[in-house]
């Protein structure tokens, strides 16, 4: 994922986390609010494993939502955190359901 549509800042990580709207899954939670942008971050907590199973957690999500960013309509932030059964899930199955997230939402097109 390019940097200009990585989430970085803390203060917008608790601002998407305090108004925005949430949509869950087993693997992984959705959060979005709109704004001017498209900007995407990622949050894995301890509770997924130590630091090596996090970073690949991390790694495989942006890889997925990488692919999905040329068919994500509107302009929103989002903030996708990670569930503890992720660890064991393969790379299809994170891209699944990221995709199915971003349909619920109504912001995937195609």
């Amino acid at each position: 994922m390019e940097r200009a549509r990585r989430l970085t800042n803390h203060a917008s990580f608790n601002y998407i986390y305090k108004h925005g709207t949430a949509i869950s899954s087993p693997l992984l939670v959705l959060i979005y609010v709109r704004a001017a942008g498209l900007k995407i971050g990622i949050s894995v907590s301890k509770k997924v494993g130590g630091s090596v199973t996090r970073n690949k957690t991390k790694r495989r999500i942006r890889e997925a939502a990488t692919s999905l960013i040329p068919h994500l309509c509107g302009n929103f932030n989002y903030v996708i955190a990670a569930r503890e059964g992720i660890a064991n899930a393969d790379f299809h199955a994170i891209k699944d359901s990221l995709a199915a997230l971003f349909k619920k939402a109504g912001h995937l097109t195609s």
